[in-house]
């Protein structure tokens, strides 16, 4: 049964704008393995509603193709009362592109940012080029940039800053960050241009906190699928958190706004802090 105080904890999450509150509950039912009564319906109501907003916004979807190839991941309803449920496509992929860039990165399925990212690079290519390969010279790119120790520091933002505006294709980037020895967070960011005018797009999901459709679902974008983040603004806060040596609360603020999770080894002085990025182009 779920407690007072959890459950006034999973009320501080959401009043703050993080989503692992998500975790708590469906783990809860992952135990009960069905829906059960002490739970109120509010919180019943907050773990089915990425899909429902799914169903809702189905057409809009469809019309955009980063949306619909994004929402064949983690989709299941069993998802709800069940955190371990397997995508029959994440770990495949998740696996190929090890195997392709030589990562032992290991594969913790959909409450997993690492592994969802892997899958949503398969994803977004296949919906662009009509298939799921990445060229060799691709794959010898992703070699070459996609280490944390590539950049000191705050030096990867700055790359990217470069690349998201001198790049005039539709294209992705797939971004990691290392805050603390143990302690980190991967994820897709999209330019796709759209009447002649980029729009931009985070992607993300987080281990033991939330889904990928989680995060559609707060950000909205299946309500007007011109609608995307601004660029400038995420790279900038990025900088600033990458580039501080401990946070105050403003910061901490910043990356949940970004991240909807908190993190608990950026604050810290003595923590190492690295960003990389690499791409592929359309």
């Amino acid at each position: 049964m779920l407690t007072t105080n959890i459950l006034r904890k999973i009320n501080r999450k959401k009043n703050r704008g993080l989503l692992d509150y998500k975790w708590t509950i469906r783990s809860y039912l992952s135990k009960m393995k069905k829906k059960s009564k002490s739970l109120n319906s509010y919180l019943i109501n907050d773990v089915i509603s990425p899909f429902i907003y799914l169903s809702s916004h189905r057409d809009n979807i469809h019309k955009d193709t980063s949306l619909k190839a994004v929402c064949q991941l983690c989709t299941d309803i069993d998802h709800v009362i069940d955190v371990n449920h397997r995508d029959k496509y994440l770990t495949y992929f998740a696996n190929l592109f090890n195997e392709l860039t030589n990562s032992s990165r290991s594969v913790y399925m959909c409450y997993d940012c690492g592994t969802v990212a892997r899958g949503l690079l398969f994803q977004l290519i296949n919906a662009y080029r009509g298939n799921f390969r990445i060229k060799p010279e691709e794959i010898t790119q992703i070699k070459e940039e996609y280490y944390m120790t590539k950049y000191n520091e705050a030096e990867g933002v700055c790359v990217l800053m470069d690349r998201v505006h001198s790049i005039t294709k539709n294209c992705l980037f797939m971004c990691a960050l290392q805050l603390g020895e143990n302690f980190g967070h991967i994820y897709i960011l999209e330019k796709i241009y759209i009447n002649s005018k980029p729009r931009f797009r985070l992607y993300q999901s987080c281990l033991n906190a939330y889904l990928l459709i989680d995060y559609i679902e707060i950000m909205d974008y299946g309500r007007d699928i011109s609608t995307g983040i601004d660029v400038d603004a995420h790279l900038l806060d990025v900088y600033r958190l990458l580039s501080t040596p401990s946070w105050n609360n403003e910061l901490i603020d910043k990356f949940i706004y970004w991240y909807k999770f908190y993190p608990h080894a950026g604050p810290h002085k003595d923590e190492k802090k690295l960003f990389t990025n690499t791409f592929v182009i359309f």
